[in-house]
């Protein structure tokens, strides 16, 4: 069953789609291409690419739309890719980027909704080492605007290899593990102990919602770049199908 729209969203609502990492902005790239010729005329969808360096081959992106984090990347270590987001210097010139991109929805939508569409890996450094202070920042940041009428949803890709002998393969599987739990967590934020709370610089940002007010969660299995290709091509179809029409 894929995202169901909920009470509050309308397919003519503006929307703003993020790709986090490699795996989720490579999903997008592939989206717009296939939606580039309604895209191009309008200006109710925003599409952004957020990773560490700029690995998209054949992108559909202008450079405008894919915010660079550290092009010295995470290999694959979400740790380092949670440490690179919440250094002051990236986590302000992000919410920079964003809260520029949310007014000119606001002035679009006016008191009417707005949609947030996220797409993200789970196993990487990149978008399983973010997507919980990503998003909490994008909740803040709707908090920061006064505008209390908007959804976030997601689609979520959990990659697994067959060879489970190969370090890095062991890790995104670790790292697949790890980011589960914590999107468990965050989506049963229900008491004062289940609560998102984090301290960045000098900014303190807390939220009682739960993370996506829906979201999709997809396994497959890694094989090769050519398999992995065709894999973001299907993701991209399906969110379209889904999610935007």
């Amino acid at each position: 069953m894929g995202l169901q729209l909920s009470r509050n969203m309308n397919q003519a609502d503006p929307i703003i789609i993020v790709g986090l990492g490699g795996l989720g902005g490579g999903v997008i790239d592939s989206l717009k291409g296939k939606i580039k010729h309604d895209y191009d005329d309008i200006d109710r969808v925003e599409m952004r690419i957020v990773d560490m360096t700029s690995h998209i081959k054949n992108t559909h992106m202008t450079d405008d739309e894919i915010i660079i984090l550290d092009p010295r990347g995470t290999d694959c270590d979400r740790t380092l890719g949670q440490k690179i987001f919440r250094t002051e210097s990236v986590y302000e010139g992000m919410r920079s980027e964003f809260k520029t991109l949310i007014e000119k929805m606001i002035s679009i939508a006016g008191e009417d909704h707005i949609n947030v569409l996220i797409a993200s890996g789970i196993v990487g450094g990149t978008g399983g080492g973010i997507f919980v202070d990503f998003t909490y920042m994008i909740h803040d940041l709707f908090k920061e605007c006064h505008h209390k009428n908007y959804s976030i949803c997601a689609y979520m890709f959990d990659a697994q290899s067959n060879d489970d002998q190969e370090e890095k393969n062991h890790r995104m599987k670790l790292n697949g593990q790890t980011a589960l739990k914590e999107l468990q967590h965050h989506m049963n934020i229900t008491t004062h102990d289940h609560l998102y709370q984090t301290t960045i610089g000098q900014r303190e940002i807390t939220c009682r919602k739960t993370l996506f007010e829906e979201y999709k969660h997809i396994s497959f299995c890694l094989e090769d770049d050519v398999k992995l290709d065709d894999l973001k091509k299907r993701m991209s179809t399906l969110m379209i199908e889904e999610f935007l029409y």
